[in-house]
């Protein structure tokens, strides 16, 4: 769960946002159609979901079509909550056709990377440090039962 938090918010919705910013500046710029603005968001929003969907699974590496999902509906709901709040209106949320998929194919290209994120406790550390462990153990055992240039004594 807390992957999740953290895909959405330091992930997700800055993409998303840095994505809609670019996006109006694209707008202001050049003389776009109505429709126009709603590709721009709905690209701006699916970039969100795919790379929220691709840290959750390059972080837990597995269920990468399950992560990917769960962020990009979170990703999109916020987005739909925040729009409800600004317009005050319920729009139809076609999104999701576009959102969700995205965030499933991040999260399986996550999985399917070459080395996941380390995180607070990676279990490539864990597994590591416990072969160290065990070959101290055993370094110490030997010391122990078998000490080296022991004069025996009569």
């Amino acid at each position: 769960m807390r992957v999740l938090q953290e895909a959405v918010l330091l992930i997700g919705i800055p993409i998303s946002v840095l994505g809609m910013v670019c996006g109006a500046l694209l707008a202001t710029v050049m003389d776009l159609p109505a429709w126009g603005y709603g590709v721009l968001g709905t690209l701006a929003l699916m970039a969100g979901c795919f790379y929220a969907g691709w840290f959750a699974g390059k972080r837990l590496r597995r269920h990468g079509l399950r992560w990917g999902l769960l962020c990009g509906a979170v990703v999109t709901t916020l987005w739909l909550l925040f729009a409800m709040v600004v317009t005050q209106s319920v729009g139809i949320p076609l999104l999701l056709l576009f959102t969700l998929p995205a965030g499933m194919v991040g999260g399986v290209l996550g999985v399917n990377g070459s080395a996941p994120i380390a995180g607070k406790r990676s279990h490539r550390m864990l597994h590591h440090k416990q072969k160290l462990m065990a070959l101290a153990d055993r370094t110490q055992k030997q010391r122990y039962y078998h000490p080296k240039n022991v004069e025996s004594r009569p």
